[in-house]
């Protein structure tokens, strides 16, 4: 193993489904459900504290659960993408490890039009004090993926091809709960476009999207 210079390993416990204690291959012990991961310590004023500017060093922690990846998949096959979306809603299928991971969750899905929520948490911000733009391009690409997923039957699923994203307005600490709309434009055989907008609790609209899938069969 790997030890960079000035990085000391420290350790995590998320919460996941896994069952077994058991070594999964990829630097990370499953133990009674937990997943325990070693990462390097990049953030150094974590021992030694930061004073440029900063008045109080305060640290969040956060703990949560996400599924094991195939759970998520193998549900899907069997299922049209409707109702694949609906038993996510229901609690019947979890939320993928990704939106797991974000705090997002789909709250409504009809053919062709899907929403997401996700309440603002500090995790989302980046270096200057405002949601990421990554954060919300994820949630755009993901609805947008969902909403040409509510059109197509069993057996068949997607991948993004390309995805347009344009910022509006800030996302802020006081921005609420999330949403973000996602509508399929077109499901041809082989392409589908999707279009998808972010607005805080306020409606303010964050950004917007537009996305090209392509249309795989499952296996």
């Amino acid at each position: 193993m790997t030890v960079f210079p000035g990085k000391e390993p420290r350790k995590i416990t998320d919460r996941s489904f896994y069952k077994e204690s058991h070594d999964d291959g990829r630097g990370s012990t499953i133990v009674n459900g937990a997943r325990n991961v070693t990462l390097w310590d990049s953030q150094p004023w974590r021992r030694r504290g930061y004073s440029a500017g900063v008045t109080e060093n305060l640290e969040h922690e956060r703990t949560y659960a996400f599924p094991e990846p195939k759970i998520v998949a193998d549900a899907g096959i069997t299922m049209s993408g409707l109702e694949f979306l609906q038993a996510t809603i229901r609690g019947e299928v979890p939320e993928s490890p990704m939106m797991c991971t974000l705090g997002v969750r789909t709250v409504e899905a009809e053919p062709g039009r899907v929403v997401m929520q996700a309440p603002t948490e500090m995790f989302q911000f980046n270096t200057i004090g405002t949601g990421h733009g990554g954060f919300l391009a994820t949630l755009l690409d993901t609805v947008m993926g969902s909403a040409v997923h509510s059109r197509l039957p069993a057996q068949q699923g997607f991948t993004t091809l390309d995805i347009q994203v344009r910022y509006r307005k800030a996302m802020k600490p006081d921005a609420g709960v999330v949403t973000v709309v996602g509508i399929a434009e077109h499901v041809g055989r082989t392409t589908g476009t999707a279009s998808a907008t972010v607005t805080n609790e306020d409606g303010a609209v964050l950004a917007t999207a537009t996305s090209t899938l392509l249309l795989l069969e499952k296996r």
